[in-house]
């Protein structure tokens, strides 16, 4: 039996409580106190050397990492990297209730566990997954998509294309009918299942439920029946309201995964070519409408378009550039970034620029594939890099070419030496900062939202500045997490939990001066109720002086909860 490298392992993690399943919950105590995930497996002691061997083999950003292994008694375990962005599923369920799950993340993710997934199939000998979907892709605190849980992957022999195995597993709705039928797995087998992920993060139904008679239903496939005519309209019709751009290339390629004709499905690598180019306009527009309306100070609306004058911000749209350790074989959570500023125009990045960087991260023996001056990045006109070394490197998977110029963006990763890395770097890209506001001024006739009621924090002892919102009649304001900051931190005391109920721009308000009252329309899923009456999305309402205004959360049971009340104050003068 292998014996276990726990002693470095044991020294080499912060502090802190693991989660783990009720499973793993009987695991040695020095697990339990490692940051870390372990998962309990119950497999004889040769099956178990055989997942570990399978696992030990995958070394790819895109897949979770294995650190070791051990044993206890009779129970085993594996012990993983822990991802603290959560998994997917996770987050289209907080969708629903209103929490911000951007396209742009969305399809980021997707990109990101398509590129394990080919890595995966394309590897030697091929493993298959065989249990995709979207709680088996989990985010760690960088947002990097990694695939998890290989409990039922498998590896076929002699250069085969598909595996064959006794007892068809995974789970209901995501599996291939084919495989479902002949116990055969395959790439296309794979492909159906992340197809129907990609569908899953487009309208945001589950694919099968079981109903109150234990019955397995299938809501998705009956709104969009793919194998129809209008496939495509019906999902663009049922798209949640995510900032969608490229939507209907995502879409296509969705339901191209999951053709009933196996033959017509696309191969892994045309899914992470597809997925590079949909995910890498959907991050550069993501920036450009962030950095427009920070300037602008326009609303952030979702699916809003760039006005034609943000080309003359184009310059002005990146701030900051950093380089995150996004994968290291040195440690299970690597930190530690390069950043560069805007102003810099040129930067190079290699050992001899960033020695202490490398050296902490990189093994001594790859650290020759790490050149003295690797790479240059190039801030002007737009962010881009180009390949100084003779060593090997890829970008989002792409092998580079010595000395040719590339266009990166926003989640762009960067593999420094062969197929099998000795360092991954994620590009991450911030826009200018909004602009300081002017001195406040003295105006007449203006009004102010004064909260009354937090669920979160007694207003009473709170500042008058600290829980009111300034009106100016005749103006059109936005209100919500993007525009009023510190206000909403302050009130909800950063709790998360509430903050997920206020969007980004929730509010469009204007204070009539002929009537002296306050003209409100919802633009959020997420409900509001003026002077008593729901506020759907789309829809406007007024309050008078005295009038209230209250935000609602929306609980598992459907019951809606007021967690912040505001009420409308006139005041001859207010500050502006």
């Amino acid at each position: 039996m292998m014996q276990p490298a726990v002693s470095a392992l044991q020294t080499g993690w912060a502090p802190g409580p693991a989660p783990c399943t009720e499973a793993s919950c009987e695991a040695p105590r020095w697990l339990l106190r490692a940051r870390v995930f372990v998962q309990a497996i119950a497999l004889d002691e040769e099956n178990f050397e055989e997942e570990v061997r399978l696992l030990s083999r995958f070394r790819h950003p895109n897949l979770v990492c294995l650190l070791g292994w051990a044993t206890s008694q009779h129970e085993q375990y594996l012990i993983y990297e822990f991802l603290a962005g959560g998994d997917l599923h996770h987050h289209l369920e907080l969708s629903k209730t209103g929490a911000p799950f951007a396209a742009s993340t969305r399809v980021s993710a997707a990109f990101q566990a398509a590129c394990g997934l080919s890595y995966m199939v394309n590897s030697t000998p091929k493993a298959f997954h065989r249990d995709i979907k979207p709680a088996n892709i989990l985010l760690d605190r960088n947002g990097t998509a990694k695939m998890v849980d290989f409990g039922l992957s498998g590896t076929v022999k002699d250069h085969q294309a598909h595996l064959t195995v006794d007892r068809i597993s995974g789970t209901p709705g995501y599996a291939c009918p084919f495989y479902i039928q002949t116990g055969q797995v395959s790439e296309r087998s794979e492909v159906y299942s992340f197809g129907t992920v990609l569908l899953e993060l487009i309208v945001n139904q589950p694919p099968a439920l079981m109903d109150e008679r234990g019955s397995i239903v299938y809501p998705m496939l009956q709104t969009i029946q793919p194998a129809s005519p209008g496939a495509l309209d019906r999902v663009l019709k049922h798209a949640e309201d995510a900032r969608w751009s490229l939507l209907q290339d995502f879409a296509a390629l969705a339901l191209k995964c999951v053709d009933m004709n196996a033959d017509r499905r696309p191969l892994f690598e045309e899914v992470v070519t597809a997925l590079r180019r949909i995910s890498g306009h959907s991050s550069a527009r993501e920036l450009r409408i962030e950095a427009s309306h920070k300037a602008s100070g326009k609303p952030d609306k979702m699916g809003a378009q760039v006005s034609g004058a943000s080309s003359h911000r184009r310059e002005a749209q990146v701030a900051e550039l950093r380089l995150f350790c996004a994968w290291s074989p040195t440690t299970a959570s690597p930190q530690g970034c390069i950043t560069f500023k805007a102003d810099c125009q040129e930067a190079c990045v290699g050992r001899q620029h960033q020695p202490e960087f490398f050296e902490r991260l990189v093994e001594k023996e790859s650290l020759g594939m790490i050149s003295r001056t690797h790479f240059k990045i190039c801030m002007r006109p737009t962010p881009s890099i180009s390949k100084l070394s003779a060593n090997p490197m890829l970008a989002n998977g792409v092998p580079l070419q010595q000395g040719s110029m590339m266009p990166i963006h926003d989640n762009t990763f960067l593999s420094l030496g062969s197929s099998d890395p000795a360092i991954v770097l994620c590009v991450r890209l911030r826009a200018p900062e909004r602009p300081i506001a002017a001195p406040c001024r003295q105006r007449p006739g203006v009004a102010a939202l004064h909260c009354v009621k937090s669920i979160c924090t007694d207003v009473q002892q709170l500042p008058q500045e600290a829980k009111m919102i300034v009106l100016a009649c005749g103006r059109t304001m936005e209100v919500g997490r993007q525009h009023q900051i510190a206000l909403f931190d302050k009130l909800l005391q950063a709790n998360l939990s509430w903050l997920t109920f206020i969007s980004r721009t929730h509010l469009k308000v204007c204070l009539c001066q002929a009537e002296l009252c306050l003209q409100v329309e919802n633009l959020s899923s997420n409900p509001v109720m003026v002077n008593g009456r729901p506020l759907r999305k789309s829809q406007t309402g007024k309050i008078a002086a005295g009038g209230r205004l209250a935000f609602l959360a929306k609980g598992q049971d459907q019951k809606e909860t007021t967690f912040l009340e505001f009420n409308l104050h006139v005041a001859d003068t207010l500050c502006m």
